[in-house]
């Protein structure tokens, strides 16, 4: 049977999960299907990522994750650039929890070899554990005993050399732990640090744009980013910033030009409501610089049009007066 996970989203830069994505743990859509029996068949596409899930990407999950409005039309190039996107929101955030669990994984086995250990270091507590694992305790106590003397028994010198190997052996695993350790927290830092200058890029460019500091913001700079870099632009959020601006002025626009004054009222809040009212307040409250009324001019005798005459005319005749 194949595997279908659907899919609604993600966002390279910043933090998405599979919640995100509308995918729950099991891989099965965590969105509902409501709607009458009579719905009409929406646009949908279905792609497999190598080594991972078969995702399915539908209309209604492009319009929800982009939040653009029931009542907007999809453009057949919209639809596949909105597809092509969510593919790439999708494999960024595929690797990124693959990485989170081969990370949780590491600790976790980290965290049963140091219990080990500490139970290993009492005699009870090994033989216990031993016993536990199926092994012969006595058989390989005596095993253990039988090499030492066998080794004792070795001449001085190849005893010795014997001891060196192990040492020097020892010393190398030791060298390759320390190391993968190592390099498992400098790769843990380097993300820390790429993630915490990102979000800070972000973070200033949606300051600086005066965009609304909400998750969708985050979202989409972060789209533009990853989209510039796949076309192998190099853009700052401060260079997609405008794009995003614009994008979500003509959502709302196409949100407010629809709404009745109510709804409006509704979707401004009464708070926003209360703060325009008060900057009109201002305006009207603020005084006019009138220097005092202009000098009377004396008025201008103009010639009375003749009783017959056309209205052509008389504009030509005013304007000749003017």
């Amino acid at each position: 049977m194949e595997d279908v996970t659907s899919a609604e989203g993600a966002v390279s830069d910043a933090s998405v999960d599979n919640n995100d994505l509308g995918v729950n743990d099991s891989g099965v859509d965590s969105a509902g299907d409501s709607g009458s029996e009579e719905q009409i068949p929406e646009r949908s596409v279905k792609f497999s990522l190598e080594d991972g899930p078969t995702y399915e990407i539908t209309e209604g999950k492009i319009r929800k994750y982009y939040n653009i409005p029931p009542e907007e039309d999809i453009s057949e190039k919209e639809w596949k650039m909105a597809v092509a996107a969510m593919k790439q929101d999708l494999r960024a955030s595929f690797v990124r929890n693959k990485s989170t669990q081969m990370m949780k994984e590491y600790e976790q086995k980290e965290q049963t070899i140091g219990e080990l250990i500490s139970l290993l270091k009492s005699p009870e507590s090994a033989v216990q554990v031993l016993e536990h694992l199926g092994i012969d305790v006595k058989n390989l106590s005596e095993n253990y005993l039988l090499k030492m003397l066998e080794e004792q028994a070795l001449p001085e010198n190849e005893r010795q050399l014997r001891e060196r190997e192990r040492q020097i052996q020892e010393r190398e695993a030791m060298i390759q732990e320390e190391e993968a350790r190592r390099q498992a927290q400098v790769e843990q830092m380097q993300m820390a640090q790429i993630a915490e200058a990102m979000n800070k890029q972000i973070i200033g460019a949606i300051e600086e744009f005066k965009l609304p500091k909400t998750e969708f913001s985050v979202r989409r700079i972060a789209h533009y980013m990853h989209e510039a870099g796949a076309r192998g632009i190099d853009a700052s959020a401060a260079d997609v910033a405008p794009f995003v601006r614009k994008e979500i002025e003509q959502i709302n626009r196409s949100i407010l030009d629809g709404a009745d004054p109510d709804s409006l009222s509704q979707l401004i809040g009464e708070e926003k409501l209360k703060a325009i009212r008060q900057k009109d307040l201002e305006k009207i409250k603020t005084p006019m610089n009138i220097k005092g009324p202009p000098p009377a001019q004396a008025p201008r005798k103009q010639k009375a049009p003749e009783p017959d005459m056309d209205w052509k005319e008389v504009v030509r005749q005013r304007a000749r007066q003017g």
